[in-house]
């Protein structure tokens, strides 16, 4: 209880800082003046999300076992609420417990090992998004070059993964011992599944498409989401739009901010997140705007969490069986 309990009082520990630096006023003076049109309508994307990532997870998982797209939304639904819990979005990978366990796969190390790709898809397509966008509109910011670096790393890593051995390598770590049950033992164990499930994956090339497909196309409407909620808190500003913001800025510094509220230091990303979106946009617009849009991405994890609590606290009706 007490680890759950230091990070987050460290986040909202940053926030206050964060606010009490803005200021208490302007930031309601900005929400008050949203533009309720351009705010349904980024929220209206929640939906088209929630079934892009439902259809994705039912294709990840047919790759060893049948799973309806139905089924697939209601996993991951309650892996968003779950996420509210767990650090780094680790409830994304509890849905891979929930596989039919009679059914080819439905072990948790395959399960969890096929999450855990999914995710890495996810990494590479928001990483992918970002470095499209920082081309259009550079800098010398030694921050954003060094995740710039991170972003690099991530897409050349996912596709040495997918196009040369490293997978197959991978697939053959095992533990020294077979009863070796440290650290070391679990991550070459864990590697190994990932490994794997990534062979099995990009055994079927027209497979592995549609998920990258699927996957850049589910982050794009994640940016979007942002976008429209920029134009929304910007409205009732226009004066105060500095005329280098564009898409090209939002796409490169919000996929910044989402990294940095990954590192499991708070609770899902709340606190770290809201300071690196102040960081990464002020320059471009008003402190209370960059608020706001913190604010935002915290309400992005908590509508979907709520939407998806009836089916996180009804286990027996996620098992596939």
């Amino acid at each position: 209880m007490r680890k759950r309990l230091i990070p987050l009082l460290l986040g909202i520990g940053i926030l206050i800082i964060l606010w009490w630096k803005t200021g208490w006023t302007e930031i309601r003076t900005t929400i008050a003046a949203m533009d309720m049109f351009w705010l349904t309508a980024a929220l209206a994307l929640f939906i088209p999300q929630i079934v892009i990532s439902g259809i994705r997870w039912a294709v990840i998982v047919r790759s060893h076992q049948h799973l309806t797209v139905r089924k697939a939304t209601k996993l991951v639904l309650a892996a968003s609420a779950w996420n509210i819990f767990l650090p780094s979005k680790l409830g994304d990978l509890a849905k891979g417990v929930f596989l039919d366990s009679t059914a080819p796969g439905g072990d948790i190390v395959t399960g969890v090992s096929l999450a855990a790709f999914e995710k890495y898809l996810d990494l590479t397509a928001l990483a992918c998004w970002m470095l499209a966008a920082t081309l259009v509109f550079p800098s010398n910011d030694p921050v954003i070059l060094l995740l710039s670096l991170c972003g690099i790393i991530c897409v050349t890593f996912f596709l040495l993964l997918v196009f040369s051995p490293a997978a197959g390598w991978i697939s053959g770590f095992k533990p020294k011992d077979k009863k070796n049950k440290d650290l070391t033992g679990k991550i070459r164990s864990k590697l190994a599944g990932v490994g794997k499930a990534i062979l099995f994956l990009r055994s079927d090339p027209r497979r592995l498409l549609i998920i990258t497909g699927l996957s850049i196309l589910l982050w794009s409407l994640h940016l979007l989401q942002f976008n429209l909620a920029f134009v929304a808190v910007h409205s009732g500003f226009p004066e105060q739009m500095n005329d280098h913001v564009g898409y090209a800025v939002l796409w490169s510094r919000i996929p910044m901010a989402i990294f940095v509220g990954l590192v499991p230091v708070t609770i899902a990303g709340i606190g770290s997140r809201d300071a690196a979106m102040f960081y990464f946009l002020k320059p471009y617009t008003t402190p209370g705007i960059a608020v706001s849009l913190g604010v935002f991405a915290t309400l992005r994890y908590v509508v979907v969490a709520l939407e998806g609590l009836p089916f996180a606290t009804r286990f027996d009706t996620l098992r596939n069986r």
